[in-house]
């Protein structure tokens, strides 16, 4: 059986690809601070708010701009992600009908999810008044049910062919995928130092018993950038198109990624500098040297 007679793979790919360019012009709409774009700005800021950048004077607004969730429901997310990049996993070994590429990028993927949980529940540690719009809340849940679909291939692999098998190791993109699964270690590394940083500054300050639950984060890459983390998920998701061959969805998948860590990058680097008056102004937001 074909994708298309299982799952409707061909209208599935068009609704992803319908999602994907609407998210990343979205989270582009939140970069560009262009008068033309003010009140669509505004609405992205406002359901992109969490952490340390949520605003408080949204919860007096109401309706659904004052909406929000606790930030800890991040678990959520990659919860979702483990469950469900597992089951894409499985289907496309067992039933073959997804492409080598594809299941490397898929069993990476689910290695990702599932470290990411760890550190959420187990080393991250959030204020019990962090929170985060609902919207982002649940464009969250389904982002990680996208991600996986978005890496199956545009056809399946031909079958039944013992020939194929061969053909398949022959044509098998081995330095592109190599290179890919090099960028995703490196991502994967960066992240969770990053992270374990991030949870050890927070231990340092509850001892110190400050009423501040922020500080200025410094070592490893923090001393170049804000948010070292989030240029790791863009390593991450390069990686993840490497592997792919560039196809179309995953190509869209990085542009979100890319245009919406920018935007929380900026968003978060501009915290620091108007929450600290010693904050290094030569630090960048998340591209070491660069932005």
């Amino acid at each position: 059986m074909m994708w298309g007679a299982i799952l409707g793979l061909g209208l599935i790919r068009k609704v992803l690809f319908v999602y994907w360019t609407l998210a990343a012009s979205f989270a582009t709409a939140g970069l560009l601070d262009v008068p033309i774009l003010a009140t669509l700005r505004s609405f992205v800021i406002c359901f992109a708010s969490r952490g340390k950048t949520w605003e408080k004077n949204l919860e007096r607004k109401g309706g659904l701009l004052g909406l929000s969730v606790p930030q800890s429901y991040f678990s959520h997310f990659y919860l979702v992600g483990v469950i469900w990049g597992a089951f894409v996993l499985y289907s496309a070994i067992v039933t073959r009908l997804g492409s080598w590429t594809a299941v490397v990028n898929l069993s990476f993927f689910s290695l990702h999810v599932f470290r990411r949980y760890l550190e959420t529940v187990l080393l991250m540690s959030y204020p019990q008044d962090a929170r985060m719009h609902v919207m982002a809340y649940v464009f969250g849940l389904s982002y990680y049910i996208a991600v996986p679909l978005s890496m199956l291939p545009e056809s399946p692999p031909a079958s039944g062919d013992p020939s194929n098998s061969a053909s398949e190791v022959l044509s098998f993109p081995w330095i592109s995928v190599g290179l890919g699964i090099f960028v995703l270690a490196a991502g994967f590394l960066v992240q969770y130092l990053s992270h374990r940083q991030l949870a050890s500054l927070r231990k340092r300050i509850r001892a110190q018993q400050t009423k501040s639950y922020y500080a200025i984060p410094a070592g490893f890459l923090f001393e170049y950038v804000s948010c070292p983390h989030y240029f790791a998920e863009i390593l991450i998701y390069t990686g993840f198109l490497m592997v792919g061959q560039c196809e179309l969805l995953l190509c869209l998948l990085l542009w979100w990624v890319v245009a919406n860590l920018l935007f929380a990058g900026r968003q978060t680097h501009q915290w620091y500098l108007n929450r600290f008056e010693e904050y290094p102004t030569t630090r960048k937001a998340i591209i070491p040297f660069l932005i």
